[in-house]
């Protein structure tokens, strides 16, 4: 791979063209042309195992249970087991989506082209929620002197002393008129003057400013119940609110230069709380007089959105004049225990919706007991875990249009407000882009070490402020060896064999495309860094199947591994939907072991791979490439935007490598380099 280029560790498989069909499940009854019994498994890590928060496993100790004798027994969960399998049963049936937050709506930073008609205002009184119910305005800006908007940071350094000022404190201050700057601030209650300190992390350059406004008499009466909703959606994403622990102070202190022990003045910590005092940035409607966002910084974040409203939607909701919604309406989790797509009749389903309303009683509740169990999988002999200090893994953000929405006509050309990349941007002009597909991370084996590469943090991870977001663990090491049982009550033929497709791929992938394909399927967390890769096998000396109504005294039958495997496969393969069946070659290239190349794997990176141990922070903050395949408008050039391209993450039938994206690759329609961003 050359060093200029990588692979991102993740893919799609897309949604086939026609999803499985519902109908109402068989029940438990126990009619005699049902099938139950036990299927016996061996599972081995090809890459080590990961599983955390769940029977006993900690930051040194493999997940483990004590037996009635005393003896200790270390396993992998059933429930882990059943999550993985799951999964893969959904995709080979072509079922619904189990996991899959529909309310979910993105939600981006602000873009630095349009912070004009923001007004500071304090906040002089708060409910029980945090939430401002008066606000005191400040004079909007209406000139360009900078002496009547902004303080440098030795000056603020000069009236704070060594606590700094609060953000939202009330200042007098003098100006010095030769140069048309702000020369002294002084703390003073009765001062006109308030003073917003903002996060350092984002400047760059040598120099700090914090912004000053001039404070009115005008009081407003709060904000309006949809305004503090898109708020409330908008802060829960922000670093702040992310890493606050219990008891958290509401005030921290912000440091110039960055990586000294200077103060120049202290912050308001992002939360879904706000605090008496605080000062907060309104915008207004065409009329000035109505508030229609609040935010804690003049760059802040904001829901996907144009004047159609696209990008406000929630991923499962229905668009209308939009090509529907960003999924296929029956990839949306089942909801009528009545019709269940082939995953919730064998798996089950449970109704976790939270809104009565939804429902048709108050009381009714629309799920469904499965029909197959997975025993915890207990590992063979003794095993020592290998400890590591895990680097920081961040949620996933479906909000990224480059690698999570389907390419469409509307994304020709380049440079669009908002950027491209987001929901509801230019890119969905001709309808809402759906989503690509399902999840998978690319198995790539171990190259150098007990570890995958990218598998541990760096030194750099396990500074200060990264701190709470590494985690010490234990993982089952490469070549761990465990068995299992799944267990199947009143099931039919074919759902047998997309049980045991499901548990071993290669009885239905393994012939596809003409490649000699080592097949793996995840288990367990970690993902991302290359944790979890298995090996499954059926053991026909622990499998037993048999005609349900043997159960119950009548005559019936019990057949051998071998002889029902290749029977209920088949069974399966002639029930599903050609579109489904198509997809097959494509997860199987998902499930393929080192299909991609295993040392080119990661998430975008800030830096060549040349550079990787001379700057690894740099290497490791992707936040350039993020920036540049964003199709950010930088100019209007013949009356059309242009600006930075759009890039997509490749179709998991294509090509895999990516060019990486520096800050000094990235430049406007005239070839200037634009500034970039510290990590």
């Amino acid at each position: 791979m050359p060093p200029d280029r990588f692979v991102n560790p993740y893919t799609f498989v897309p949604f086939p063209d026609e999803m499985a069909p519902r109908r109402e499940p068989h029940g438990h009854c126990g009619a005699g042309d049902l099938w139950s019994g036990t299927i016996g498994i061996r599972i081995t890590a090809r890459t080590p195992l990961l599983v955390r928060g769940t029977a006993g496993a900690g930051k040194d100790t493999l997940p483990h249970r004590t037996e009635l004798d005393g003896s200790i027994r270390q396993i992998v969960p059933g429930s882990s087991l059943h999550g993985a399998f799951r999964s893969l049963h959904e995709t080979l049936t072509g079922s619904c989506l189990r996991v899959f937050d529909q309310e979910f709506t993105p939600v981006y930073r602000d873009a630095a082209v349009n912070t004009g008609g923001l007004v500071l205002a304090i906040v002089d009184e708060v409910d029980h929620d945090g939430r401002p119910t008066r606000l005191q305005r400040c004079e909007p800006v209406t000139g360009t002197a900078t002496a009547d908007y902004r303080v440098h940071h030795s000056v603020l350094r000069a009236a704070g002393g060594t606590d700094g000022i609060r953000s939202g404190q009330r200042l007098s201050i003098d100006v010095d008129p030769a140069h048309d700057e702000v020369a002294r601030v002084a703390l003073d209650d009765q001062g006109d003057w308030v003073v917003f300190i903002s996060h350092a992390q984002a400047r760059t350059g040598s120099e700090y400013f914090a912004a000053l406004r001039k404070l009115t008499d005008e009081v407003l009466p709060g904000v309006p119940d949809d305004v503090w909703a898109d708020f409330q959606v908008t802060v829960r994403g922000t670093d702040d609110v992310r890493t606050a622990e219990a008891g958290s102070p509401p005030l921290v202190p912000v440091h110039w230069p960055r990586e000294s022990d200077v103060v120049v003045g202290r912050r308001y910590r992002a939360s879904e709380r706000l605090q008496e005092r605080q000062p907060i940035w309104l915008r207004f409607d065409d009329t000035g007089k109505k508030i229609i966002r609040i935010q804690l910084a003049q760059l802040w974040r904001h829901r996907g959105t144009t004047a159609s409203g696209l990008g406000t939607k929630p991923a499962g909701a229905e668009i209308k004049d939009a090509s529907g919604s960003r999924v296929p309406p029956l990839a949306k989790a089942c909801t009528d225990a009545g019709s269940l797509c082939p995953s919730c009749r064998l798996f089950g389903c449970a109704d976790t919706r939270e809104d009565d309303a939804q429902r048709p009683s108050h009381a009714d509740q629309q799920s469904y007991r499965g029909h197959v169990r997975f025993s915890d999988a207990v590992a063979e002999g003794e095993v020592t875990g290998l400890v590591m200090t895990l680097p920081p893994m961040g949620a996933p953000h479906p909000g990224a249009g480059q690698f999570y929405l389907d390419a469409t006509e509307g994304m020709s050309g380049n440079g669009a407000l908002p950027p491209l990349r987001e929901w509801g941007s230019a890119a969905d002009r001709y309808g809402a882009r759906r989503l690509r597909g399902r999840k998978f991370y690319w198995h790539t084996s171990v190259d150098d070490g007990p570890l995958p590469h990218r598998g541990a943090a760096r030194e750099h991870h396990k500074a200060e402020e990264h701190e709470k977001t590494v985690t010490e663990a234990a993982a089952f090491p490469l070549g761990t060896v465990f068995t299992a049982t799944v267990s199947v009550v009143d099931v039919t033929m074919d759902q047998i064999g997309a049980l045991l497709a499901t548990l071993r791929p290669e009885l239905i992938l393994s012939d596809l495309g003409g490649e000699d394909r080592d097949l793996v399927v995840h288990i367990g967390g970690g993902r991302p860094l290359g944790y979890g890769s298995c090996t499954i096998i059926l053991d026909p000396d622990r499998t037993r199947l048999w005609n349900s109504a043997v159960r119950y005294g009548g005559a019936g039958e019990e057949c051998d591994l071998d002889t029902i495997a290749e029977f209920a496969v088949e069974e399966f393969r002639e029930s599903t939907k050609e579109p489904i069946a198509r997809q097959w070659e494509l997860i199987a290239k998902a499930l393929t072991l080192d299909h991609v190349d295993p040392t080119s794997v990661w998430y975008p990176p800030g830096a060549h791979w040349t550079d990787r141990e001379a700057d690894p922070e740099k290497f490791d903050a992707g936040y350039a490439f993020w920036r540049g395949t964003s199709g950010l408008a930088l100019a209007e050039q013949e009356g059309q935007r242009v600006g930075l391209p759009l890039a997509l993450l490749p179709h998991i039938d294509g090509q895999q490598s990516m060019p990486i994206v520096r800050d000094v690759d990235i430049k406007d329609p005239k070839g200037k380099r634009l500034p970039g961003r510290k990590p």
